[in-house]
């Protein structure tokens, strides 16, 4: 329903906006989009959104195990093998939902905060990008970032009522959960990276997904600090 068409039906503003448009990756289900339509048409000037805010939290890991997000390989025709790796150079970045505790990987750094959406503002027509220089805390082979999310949904006595859908939520480990958390590969070989790196993490989200890049790795690798 049109927001601004509902708001010419209803006889005066209303107080409260509840919605459960939240993704796997928080703004997948264009949640800002629909939030900001109905905040700006029907909520009154004292109202509120539940949730209020979103953030998206990462982290820099290390795959253990095989899996089924590691690009293309060599095929077997008949008599002729077929190598398909060089394919992965140009293929988009491979995103999965995953069940973190039901995965085999390494953490190699600290959680870090990616975005800090705040529903009560308006949404501006850009998205949003940033750049974090994220610290390794465990020698491996970076493979992928790990993400996820959490919302605020009021302030309760004893502080914000927040709810978490990261690794060490139930959400990690029910196999049929609404929420889950996401991988987005890096490398399918796995870049060794070691503590005191710093690995310049590029995000983007258009208020639908969220992508990262880490295209300077490679080119400060030797100097074992990334200059910006």
């Amino acid at each position: 329903i049109n927001a601004e068409y509902m708001g010419k039906q209803i006889p005066e503003k209303i107080d409260v906006i509840v919605t459960e448009t939240m993704g796997t990756d928080l703004l997948s289900e264009l949640m800002y989009s629909s939030v900001d339509d109905a905040r700006r048409n029907l909520l009154n000037e004292n109202g509120c959104v539940i949730p209020s805010s979103g953030r998206i939290w990462a982290q820099l890991i290390q795959i253990n195990s095989p899996w089924n997000i590691q690009g293309l390989s060599t095929m077997n025709l008949e008599d002729i093998k077929l190598n398909l790796e060089p394919i992965n150079q140009i293929l988009p970045p491979v995103w999965q939902s995953v069940r973190t505790k039901l995965m085999d990987y390494t953490v190699l750094s600290d959680t870090f905060l990616v975005f800090d959406f705040n529903f009560m503002k308006p949404l501006n027509g850009h998205g949003a990008q940033t750049t974090i220089n994220v610290p390794v805390t465990t020698k491996g082979n970076f493979h992928g970032i790990l993400f996820w999310w959490d919302a605020t949904l009021a302030q309760g006595p004893s502080g914000p009522i927040i709810i978490d859908v990261g690794p060490e939520s139930r959400y990690a480990s029910m196999e049929h959960g609404h929420w889950s958390q996401t991988v987005q590969m890096i490398s399918a070989s796995g870049i060794p990276i070691s503590v005191g790196d710093k690995v310049p993490v590029d995000a983007y989200n258009d208020y639908h997904i969220t992508l990262f890049e880490v295209s300077r790795l490679a080119e400060n690798q030797a100097t074992q600090t990334p200059k910006i």
